[in-house]
């Protein structure tokens, strides 16, 4: 299937029309980074992190299917691996799994071309009249078919780009699903896909967005929402702190933090 290229004044306009509203799948366009620019950069951040456990100045998540692994660099791709189909070979030779998600955030200052290009992207639209106080740029790699968190909310809008492969994202508005007492940013019962379903909380789900390499789903603050990657993928999220906080042509702070 060819890569839908849409103008964009229509980007932003289906953006314009779902934010803080409901989730969407906006049409391909020219892409924040390459697959092998994306590999180069996670390679980058792996040299950065210790032989024997997480770096200092970036955050990092590993996990095994839903058991979460001890960071360290051998979790990261390499250079020797080649790409990430490479890194995913040797993953599931290492550990004996073909399911990991390796997340980062926070890593955008070791990625400088990475940020410029998601703030130019973030101007145009705010000029658009979209606002938010500060972003976090996020990185997902792996093969897994329920994020290990399980189902989950955060306190920002996301534009989640795929890179490589394909994803599909679930998602529940704010008030549908209930929240965790001991860990009120998951819901009750989503910690598998197999627990979500024999408590029903798939017949439950307001939108499932599916979307292809080039393509960005967006989802507003607050939704409930868990991620699958039956087969490798690679993406960026823009994750948007602070959303309708700032005033129209009120300048705007971007931090990634």
């Amino acid at each position: 299937m060819s890569e839908v290229k849409m103008p964009e004044p229509t980007w932003q306009r289906t953006l314009q029309l779902h934010w803080e509203r409901r989730p969407v799948v906006l049409p391909a366009r020219d892409t924040l980074v390459s697959p092998r620019a994306l590999f180069t950069i996670a390679c980058e951040l792996g040299a950065r992190c210790p032989q024997d456990g997480p770096p200092s100045d970036f955050v990092v998540h590993f996990a095994s299917g839903q058991r979460r692994a001890v960071v360290a660099q051998a979790l990261f791709p390499r250079l020797q691996d080649q790409t990430f189909s490479g890194y995913a070979a040797r993953i599931e030779r290492e550990l004996s799994t073909r399911s990991f998600l390796l997340y980062v955030r926070g890593f955008a200052e070791h990625a400088p071309a990475l940020r410029e290009r998601a703030l130019s992207r973030l101007q145009s639209l705010r000029q658009a009249g979209l606002h938010w106080r500060h972003l976090e740029v996020e990185l997902y790699i792996g093969r897994y078919d329920w994020t290990a968190i399980g189902v989950h909310r955060e306190r920002c809008g996301n534009l989640h780009e795929v890179i490589l492969g394909r994803k599909q994202l679930l998602f529940w508005p704010p008030r549908v699903l209930a929240a965790r007492g001991d860990r009120p940013e998951c819901a009750q019962h989503g910690e598998s896909r197999q627990r979500a379903v024999d408590a029903g909380l798939l017949d439950r789900a307001s939108v499932c967005c599916r979307a292809r390499s080039g393509e960005t789903i967006y989802f507003p603050s607050g939704h409930w929402h868990v991620g699958a990657s039956p087969r490798l993928s690679a993406a960026v999220d823009l994750a948007l702190y602070g959303i309708g906080s700032s005033r129209p042509g009120r300048p705007l702070k971007d931090s990634t933090r």
